[in-house]
Parts: C-alpha cells; sequence; structure tokens
C-alpha cells in the first residue's frame, strides 16, 4: 500500500518529469531564437548562392541536403507544438493520480472525504472504497491512514469489514487504530465484537481512550450483557473518561438498573464531565424518581453544563410540583446558566402560571441565553401577551435570541406564518431556522412541502433543521 513515504518520492519523481519538460521546452525555445536570429544573414547569402547556381546551371537549392539551420527550425518547430505540450499533459496525470492515491491511502481523513454528503447511503455502489479501505487497515504503514480507515468503514456501515476491525482492535500497536476500531464495531451494531469490547473496557492496562470507547461501542450495540460491566466502571474506573463514557452507554442502551448508579454519581462524582453525562443518561432513561437530584443538579451544581443538561433531562421528566421552585430560581438566580435552564423547563411544562416571570427575562435579563430560553418557553406557552415583545426583538436582535424570537412567533401565530418565515424569500437566515424548528415541534403535516423545498435552502443549517422537523411530522401518530 502506498505510504507517505512512497507518495512524496511519486510526487518528487513527477515534479523531475516536469522540470525536465521544461528545460528541454527552453532548450528548444532558444534554439529556435538563435535561428531566427540568423535569419538575415542566411537569407543574403542564400540569395547570392541561388543567383550563382542559375548562372552556372548549377543544381537549385532544394535538391541538395537540407542546411543544418533547417533542421534546427522543424526540431524547435515539434518541440514547442508537440513534445512541450505532451510532456506537460503527462506530468499533470502522473501528479493528479500521486494526489489521488494520497487521499485514499494516505490522507489524513479519508472518513470525511469518502463520506461527504450521501456516500454512506451507496456502500454497495462504493465497494471499492470499502476494499480499499479495508486493505489500508490491514497494511498501511502509516497509523494515521490506519485509524481514519477504521473510522470511515463505521461511517459508511460496511459490515463486511468487521473481521478486519476485530483484528485491528487487538493486534494493532496504535492506540488510535484500536480507539477507533472499538467506535467503528459500535456503529456497526457488531454483536459478535461485544466480547472484545468488554475485555477492552475491563482491561486496565488499556490505555483511557480505548476503554472509554469500548464503553461507547457496547452502549451503540445495545449490549445488555454488558450493563453490570458498565455500572462497575461507573463506580470504580480511576479515570474520568471511563466513567463518563460508561455513564453515556448505559443511557444509550436504556438500562433502567442502573438509575441508582447514575444518581449517585450525579451528586456525587467530583467530574463535571461524569456528572454531565449522568444527568443525560437520567434523561433517556425516563428515571422520573431522578426528578429530584436533576432539579438539585440544575439549581446548585457548580457546573453550567451539568446545570444545562439537567435541564434538558427535566424537560421530558419535570412535574408540576417543582414549578414554584423553577420559577424562584428564574427570578432570583445569580447564575445565567440557571435561569436559562429553569426557563427552558417551565417552557416544556407549559407552565402558564410562569408566563410573566418568562417576559420579565425576555425583555430585562443581561444574558443572552436566558433571553433565548425565555423566547422558546413563551413560544410553548402559546402565550399571546408576549407577542408584542418577540416581534420588537425580532427587528432589533440576531444570533440565538432572533432564532428563538421566530421560533416562538411561529408557534403562536401558527403554521401559515411560519412557513412565510421559512418559504417567503425574505426571512434572515436565523429566522428560517427558528420557523423551520418550531414547523416540526408543531407536527404541521401543513408545513410540510415547505419544510421540503427547505431542504435546498442556502444555509446548511436550515438543511440540517429542515430535514429533522420532517422527521418529526412524519413519525407523529397517525
Amino acid at each position: 500500500e502506498l505510504s507517505w513515504s512512497k507518495a512524496i518520492r511519486l510526487l518528487q519523481v513527477t515534479f523531475m518529469f516536469s522540470s525536465f519538460s521544461f528545460t528541454l521546452s527552453r532548450e528548444g525555445t532558444l534554439g529556435r531564437e538563435d535561428t531566427l536570429g540568423r535569419e538575415s544573414t542566411f537569407g543574403q547569402e542564400n540569395a547570392e548562392e541561388l543567383y550563382l547556381r542559375e548562372q552556372s546551371n548549377s543544381p537549385s537549392l532544394a535538391s541538395t541536403p537540407r542546411s543544418t539551420n533547417a533542421l534546427l527550425r522543424e526540431t524547435s518547430f515539434y518541440i514547442q507544438r508537440v513534445w512541450k505540450p505532451a510532456a506537460v499533459v503527462l506530468g499533470m496525470m502522473v501528479g493528479v493520480a500521486a494526489l489521488l492515491q494520497m487521499a485514499v491511502f494516505t490522507g489524513h481523513s479519508p472518513g470525511w472525504f469518502l463520506t461527504k454528503k450521501d456516500d454512506w447511503a451507496d456502500v454497495g455502489y462504493g465497494g471499492g472504497r470499502v476494499a480499499q479501505l479495508r486493505r489500508c487497515l490491514n497494511k498501511c504503514l502509516e497509523a494515521n491512514s490506519r485509524w481514519n480507515a477504521a473510522r470511515a468503514l463505521g461511517q459508511l456501515g460496511a459490515k463486511v469489514a468487521i473481521p478486519d476491525l476485530r483484528k485491528a482492535f487487538h493486534v494493532d500497536s496504535n492506540e488510535d487504530v484500536r480507539m477507533n476500531a472499538a467506535q467503528a464495531l459500535g456503529q456497526l451494531h457488531a454483536q459478535e465484537a461485544v466480547v472484545d469490547l468488554r475485555v477492552g473496557l475491563l482491561n486496565k492496562t488499556e490505555t483511557v481512550w480505548v476503554r472509554a470507547f469500548c464503553a461507547d461501542g457496547l452502549g451503540m450495540v445495545n449490549a445488555i450483557e454488558a450493563m453490570n460491566d458498565l455500572r462497575n466502571t461507573l463506580g470504580s474506573s480511576s479515570h474520568r473518561y471511563v466513567r463518563s463514557h460508561s455513564a453515556r452507554a448505559l443511557g444509550q442502551m436504556q438500562a433502567s438498573p442502573a438509575t441508582g448508579d447514575l444518581r449517585r454519581a450525579l451528586r456525587e462524582d467530583a467530574e463535571e464531565v461524569v456528572r454531565s453525562e449522568c444527568a443525560r443518561a437520567l434523561g433517556k432513561l425516563g428515571a422520573t424518581d431522578a426528578s429530584g437530584d436533576l432539579v438539585a443538579a440544575l439549581l446548585h451544581d457548580r457546573s453550567a453544563v451539568v446545570a444545562a443538561n439537567a435541564a434538558t433531562a427535566l424537560a421530558t421528566l419535570g412535574t408540576p410540583a417543582m414549578i414554584p421552585e423553577l420559577r424562584t430560581a428564574l427570578r432570583n438566580s445569580s447564575r445565567p446558566a440557571v435561569r436559562a435552564g429553569a426557563a427552558e423547563v417551565l417552557g416544556h411544562l407549559h407552565a402558564k402560571d410562569a408566563a410573566d416571570d418568562l417576559v420579565i427575562a425576555l425583555n430585562y435579563d443581561n444574558a443572552s441565553d436566558v433571553r433565548k430560553s425565555a423566547a422558546f418557553a413563551l413560544g410553548r406557552l402559546h402565550y399571546q401577551q408576549a407577542l408584542g415583545s418577540l416581534i420588537t426583538i425580532m427587528g432589533n436582535s440576531n444570533g440565538t435570541v432572533l432564532t428563538a424570537a421566530a421560533f416562538a412567533v411561529t408557534y403562536i401565530e401558527g403554521t401559515e406564518q411560519g412557513i412565510k418565515f421559512l418559504c417567503g424569500g425574505t426571512s434572515a437566515e436565523k429566522v428560517r431556522l427558528g420557523a423551520a424548528e418550531a414547523l416540526g415541534e408543531m407536527r404541521a403535516t401543513e408545513a410540510l412541502g415547505c419544510l421540503k423545498s427547505a431542504l435546498i435552502d442556502a444555509s446548511f443549517q436550515v438543511q440540517v433543521v429542515a430535514r429533522k422537523s420532517i422527521q418529526m411530522v412524519q413519525q407523529q401518530p397517525t
């Protein structure tokens, strides 16, 4: 397989060939100029010679052998018109071939290179690329080529490569290769690799990131048989990333028996990244009995990230009983993350009693994240009295606050207004984003045509949100 060193040598040969071609053409040009420089003298001598030959009835010049200058002129013509263009074209072809080989075998990110746009969807058509990646995973000399090949195989959904990925996970000496092989096996839902991933997770001599990605792989495979392994590593591993990835995997596999372990880690773990993943996992588990711990994390945890993830979990797990405490936090907390989280949860709980508190936050809070969360919440409450403030914000704001205001106006005024925002042709990108998100959350079937047209919006972000909203509309209960 082509390694970096071989690719560089190939490029060097290409440049040498191009330099030789240029030198050859340059010599031809000089020869032509030298020949043309002597044409006037040669012309005079030629005329005299022709006159003497005519006088003596000697053979004409055309019947004599060609002169050296004539041969030079012909050689220069061929070099300029034939050999030089041919050499340049050949050199370019060799260079392009070398670059393509480097992109496939030694590029910094063949996974990105091969999965742009919709390449992941036509793996059957792209079987040749999968075969190249498998060869590279097994034989490429450069470690970055092998781990990129492993990552690309997972992104492409190439189940045929599972044996190669398992082999790389066991025998490759490079940590990044083993790490990406573990992740790819999870993406491929490789049940036959569950034992490999469990062994990697529990192997304390393995590197931290390989163990962490083994946990991720087990979560993606939904390996319930590994639940106790993950619970043990969450409670006893010495490294925060092994614990946090174990928490993530437990949430992903919907491991309800691990709720107690996740609640305890949310309360007691010293590391922000672990508490944050525990809050997220409890939300995925739908653990209503953990709502008290999540409210405490939202209001009192010193980390803004933990507070934000707790708020996201409470958006689905919250109960009306916690509304008074959340309203107090929105009004009085000195921390913007707490106020923003409280506003978000109040919106999801449809807390009509908190509408005035949310309007005050929308108009007067100094933190843009709080104003954004208040706008989203007022939209979900369909609070008509906030419409004037929201329209004013749309005229004076930008960024995420503008997106939230457009979301809220769409929610309050209805589907028709959202369609005008998204497909009217005059709205700013942030307004289109807010409208697209609201139409999806509202399950607005009459906006489906507009959402589909937004798939070719000039903004890639609008395209992504429109695609997600289309899925939400189409998946609603019939």
